[in-house]
């Protein structure tokens, strides 16, 4: 049985470190064009992101864990620009490029989020380009385009706007340059409310089944010594197409 387990960010280790920077930097959708085609330039960008997280918000590393193999670090989990009970951006990349069994890992990262940090909502942003992503993130974890099917706070008599309506308001404008082409950046967000409402009784039930310890943090499980928590996901299971390198 494989298992994918996140655990804060340790930095003790340069070979790991080496190691995460170069999956990152091989992760196109993180570069514009200048960035890609300049290799020092990449790494440069790489490392000060990481940097930032890690002293400014929460990076996890994400191992793979099975009978048969010792655990391999198998991709990252980065929660950013946290503004304290208004919200956090979060980023996700796994450098088999497989997503479908990270579903329940990303899910607990939010859940945690959410509840460590009170914010009200989370937010991802993603290039146009990646639609098979915008997708998953829409139907997998519970995104919506920004204003998607929500009341509005003005003009109070305004109708709730459909996902095509909110998808081209919900953009940066020619924010990133990929093959020679601009393309917008699209957010999208879910709401602590939103989240609960969909993945809150499901996400209890898997702790409940699963025997794990269950506390205000939604099945997270708290470490010793004061270090963030872990974060565990469901067995591993790959039957749901999924988008290939094209993670927020």
């Amino acid at each position: 049985m494989t298992q994918y387990i996140a655990r804060e960010y340790t930095h003790d280790d340069p070979m790991k470190l080496l190691h995460i920077l170069d999956k990152v930097c091989d992760h196109r959708p993180w570069f514009n064009d200048h960035q890609w085609k300049d290799k020092e330039l990449r790494y440069t960008v790489a490392r000060r992101y990481l940097a930032d997280a890690f002293l400014n918000g929460k990076l996890w590393e994400v191992y793979t864990v099975s009978e048969d193999n010792p655990a391999e670090i198998t991709g990252i989990m980065v929660l950013n620009g946290i503004d304290y009970y208004i919200d956090a951006r979060c980023h996700f990349i796994f450098f088999d490029h497989k997503l479908a069994s990270k579903r329940q890992l990303c899910l607990e990262a939010m859940q945690w989020a959410f509840n460590t940090y009170e914010v009200h909502a989370l937010r991802i942003e993603i290039p146009t380009y990646a639609h098979a992503l915008i997708g998953w993130a829409r139907r997998k974890l519970g995104f919506r385009y920004e204003a998607e099917a929500r009341p509005l706070s003005w003009p109070k008599d305004a109708k709730q706007l459909t996902a095509k309506q909110s998808e081209l308001g919900s953009r940066r404008y020619q924010a990133t340059l990929y093959e020679d082409s601009w393309h917008d950046v699209l957010t999208l967000s879910v709401t602590r409310e939103e989240f609960e409402a969909r993945h809150g009784r499901t996400l209890q039930a898997e702790h409940r089944t699963s025997g794990r310890k269950h506390s205000t943090n939604a099945g997270v499980e708290r470490g010793s010594g004061g270090h963030a928590p872990s974060v565990h996901a469901e067995p591993a299971s790959d039957h749901e197409p999924v988008p290939t390198d094209e993670q927020p």
